[in-house]
């Protein structure tokens, strides 16, 4: 092993020789790359039923630079499960390559599992479809993974790809259009940041959430998890202490906030009072908090409002009139672009009160429906 780890130094340091990198980091980020070839090929030669599939490594893999884009794919094929199944062609364009292999592991596998591993950010490899992920991206996932959220409970996935036309349509419920969205969230303590995010909020407006607009708004940050990805339990002594901090946070800005917008009993009609306008006067106990308002926040997301009420947050570049859909057999919300032809795919997202199989119910009882969608 430390061979390897030498000889894997060694060839960090010639490839990263024009890099301003420290000993002690690139020591660090040698080792991190090392690990990761090591753990593959050990576990590909280990017993078979241990073997990672391909879409697995290419999740582990894609930070991880190539000179081209074809072996990104390519490099990992001998250490997946399922890497017979393909066979490398350099003389095919690389937009080909990811087209063809988003088609071939999508019917193999008859599932949806290529839409979550979509960059939310631009392309590298042009040409591509939207539901297409392009491997020489960093970043692929919209919103935190966790197995934790159900959205989809367990319908099974629909789907067809018109491989001539590069349009896969799939089965989802629609549950309302963005209405409203945030600057990013970047620095807690951006004042900007949360005066758009108070202002898509703002009173009158509707929110169909059962608790108060600001209860609301902490879930949403936090995606409703603790630290260690565990679901919130409303109202336990936890989840109350961080609330607290968390309100205490937002009061020491000093931005005008109605004072139901913290209210733990309000109905929705009492935001609507003629002393909304008031600023919010906290309790001084939780001053003492305020340097503590919760380690989870989703930095760099954008929170959105939608028409039907309903508060999300996602790291995709969401704008006004896009469609939040629960697609079945999916594990997460997905964002959607009306473009001329069909949809856009742009990425995964989290919305409040939608995470556990709300929509399938209301699909159920005859509040929402089942519909077809062309993505391009």
């Amino acid at each position: 092993m430390w061979e390897e780890l030498i000889l894997g130094i060694e060839i960090w340091n010639a490839v990263c020789s024009k890099a301003k990198l420290t000993k002690s980091n690139l020591v660090l980020y040698s080792t991190a790359k090392i690990y990761l070839v090591r753990k593959a090929r050990d576990t590909a030669h280990g017993p078979k039923d241990n073997h990672p599939t391909l879409i697995q490594l290419l999740e582990d893999f894609r930070q991880l630079k190539q000179k081209l884009p074809h072996d990104s794919l390519y490099a990992l094929y001998g250490l997946a499960s399922d890497g017979r199944h393909y066979v490398p062609d350099y003389e095919k364009p690389a937009v080909e390559v990811f087209f063809d292999f988003a088609i071939k592991t999508t019917e193999m596998n008859q599932n949806l599992d290529i839409l979550e591993r979509c960059q939310y950010g631009p392309q590298v490899v042009s040409g591509l479809p939207s539901w297409v992920p392009d491997w020489t991206t960093k970043h692929g996932r919209g919103v935190k993974e966790s197995h934790r959220f159900n959205p989809a409970l367990k319908t099974q996935s629909s789907f067809i790809i018109n491989a001539k036309e590069r349009i896969f349509t799939i089965d989802a419920v629609g549950i309302g259009t963005v209405v409203s969205a945030s600057s990013k969230l970047y620095l807690f303590w951006d004042m900007n940041v949360w005066e758009s995010i108070l202002s898509a909020l703002a009173p009158q407006r509707k929110v169909c959430h059962q608790s108060s607009r600001g209860k609301a708004l902490f879930r949403t940050v936090h995606m409703d998890l603790e630290e260690v990805d565990e679901r919130f339990q409303v109202d336990s002594p936890l989840f109350r202490l961080r609330f607290c901090k968390f309100q205490s946070a937002i009061a020491r800005l000093n931005i005008p906030v109605p004072p139901a917008f913290f209210s733990h009993d309000h109905s929705l009609s009492s935001l609507n009072s003629d002393v909304e306008n008031e600023p919010l006067v906290l309790p001084e106990v939780y001053t003492r908090f305020d340097q503590d308002c919760g380690p989870n926040l989703s930095i760099g997301e954008t929170l959105f409002l939608l028409g039907s009420g309903y508060l999300g947050i996602t790291r995709c570049k969401v704008q006004n009139d896009d469609l939040v859909c629960i697609i079945l057999g999916f594990s997460h919300p997905a964002i959607l672009r009306r473009v001329d032809g069909g949809y856009e795919y742009i990425g995964t997202c989290f919305v409040l009160d939608f995470m556990d199989g709300e929509a399938i119910r209301m699909v159920k009882e005859g509040k929402l429906r089942v519909e077809s969608f062309d993505l391009i």
